[in-house]
C-alpha cells in the first residue's frame, strides 16, 4: 500500500467556519487521516496536513474546497470554488513523483 501526504494551503484563515468546513470535508473521506490544521488570519491562509492511499488523497483534497461552497458559506464572497479546485489540481500535477495530471 502507498500512502502521499497532501499539505494544501487555501485563502482562509480569518472564517473558523469556513476552515472546519473544509477540514471536516477531508477528515470524512475514507482512508484518510487528518494531521494538521494551522490558519493564521494575518495572512488570510489555512494549512491542512492529511495522508492516505493515492486516490482518497486526491478525492479529499478536492471534497475540501467544495465543502464550504455547498454549504453556501462561499456564495457572497469572490471565492471561486472552480479556481480553488483547479489550483488544487495544478499542484498536485506538480508534486514530485505525482502521476495525476490536469483533466
Amino acid at each position: 500500500m502507498r500512502i502521499v501526504e497532501c499539505v494544501p494551503n487555501f485563502s482562509e484563515g480569518r472564517r473558523k467556519e469556513v476552515i472546519d468546513a473544509i477540514a471536516n470535508a477531508i477528515r470524512s473521506t475514507p482512508n484518510i487521516t487528518l494531521l494538521d490544521v494551522e490558519y493564521n488570519a494575518d495572512h488570510n491562509r489555512s494549512v491542512i496536513t492529511f495522508v492516505g492511499e493515492p486516490e482518497s488523497v486526491k478525492l479529499a483534497a478536492l471534497a475540501g474546497p467544495r465543502r464550504p461552497w455547498s454549504l453556501s458559506i462561499l456564495h457572497n464572497t469572490r471565492e471561486s470554488i472552480r479556481g480553488w479546485e483547479l489550483s488544487m489540481l495544478f499542484h498536485l500535477s506538480r508534486s514530485p513523483g505525482s502521476q495525476w495530471m490536469i483533466a
